[in-house]
């Protein structure tokens, strides 16, 4: 695995991670 896709992996990991704690407490408000 290169260092791009690892620093793509990681990215997509945190924005999925922020999206969805944003979305549990958008349907829990």
């Amino acid at each position: 695995m290169s260092w791009s896709q690892a620093l793509l992996l990681f990215a997509a990991g945190i924005l999925g991670g922020l999206t969805g704690s944003i979305a549990g407490l958008a349907s829990v408000a």
